[in-house]
């Protein structure tokens, strides 16, 4: 079988949710922020690639009126069937965040989580189009704290399907070149949690590519059990792919560590709010 798995594919094959740096202690984090931005419940929050939902519920739970975008249609049906057994009115959209369909000065904010690092830089002028003036996008993002190696630089950016690993001087020119008139850095902490805040993502498993599998060639239960289970039917050696993806995911993400930063940043169209 020689079908090759990427890193957004792989994520939405597993049903994985808040696969951002800091999972969601960092999500909690942003709404704080959000909420001592000046936006108090009732503001319209745009949120792009919004994944399975569980940042847009809490969203909706802090009393925003949420819109989300979503690319992946799986991602999509998990958003809307996660509002719903929450009893919660949220907009959810299969659509990219790079054409949003919205008029001009819609939001007030625009929620992204990892997600800038993998659109192009028309995205952010979308996002400006659809900010009212004061508006701002809340975005946690990675950000180089030293470059990568060549090799490392090439198999991140093939797997992850990024333009590019972002510097700090990346970032304020990105979205300054789209229209938004102040960059502010609200948070930035290593990602391998040498900072001792909210801590990186969760580390990848230790357990090695052939630990999925028993020694009669089956799954094992105990190796598969945090991942979706609706994926995990027929012949198991179908899922080499699937596996080989997740070992490429372990061994890029191990060995960018050092070279990574999380960073909270708050982009503002025109003058900021009052």
């Amino acid at each position: 079988m020689n079908e090759r798995i990427d890193y957004l594919e792989l994520i939405a094959r597993l049903g994985i949710d808040d696969a951002h740096p800091g999972g969601p202690l960092a999500s909690e984090a942003m709404l704080a922020a959000l909420a001592a931005s000046g936006l108090r419940p009732g503001a319209r929050i745009l949120e792009v690639g919004a994944g399975g939902g569980r940042s847009t519920v809490r969203l909706a739970v802090a009393g925003y009126r949420v819109t989300a975008v979503e690319r992946d249609s799986r991602h999509v049906a998990r958003a809307r069937a996660r509002l719903r057994a929450s009893g919660l009115d949220a907009d959810v959209f299969a659509h990219d965040a790079e054409t949003l369909p919205f008029p001009e000065e819609t939001f007030d904010a625009v929620w992204s989580e990892s997600v800038a690092l993998f659109v192009s830089d028309r995205a952010l002028r979308e996002w400006h189009r659809v900010l009212r003036p004061g508006g701002f996008v809340l975005a946690r993002e990675l950000v180089l704290n030293t470059p990568f190696p060549p090799a490392l630089k090439e198999a991140f950016i093939a797997f992850y399907r990024i333009a590019r690993p972002f510097c700090a001087d990346d970032w304020e020119q990105a979205f300054r070149s789209a229209g938004f008139s102040r960059l502010d850095v609200l948070d930035r902490h290593p990602l391998d949690g040498r900072s001792g805040r909210f801590g990186p993502e969760r580390p990848p498993s230790p357990r090695p590519p052939d630990g999925f599998f028993s020694p009669d060639g089956r799954l094992d239960p105990e190796a598969i059990a945090p991942l979706n289970p609706a994926f995990f039917s027929g012949d198991p050696r179908a899922l080499l792919p699937l596996l080989q993806a997740l070992r490429t995911h372990e061994r890029l993400t191990w060995t960018a560590l050092p070279h990574l930063d999380a960073v909270l940043f708050r982009a503002t169209k025109g003058a900021p709010r009052t």
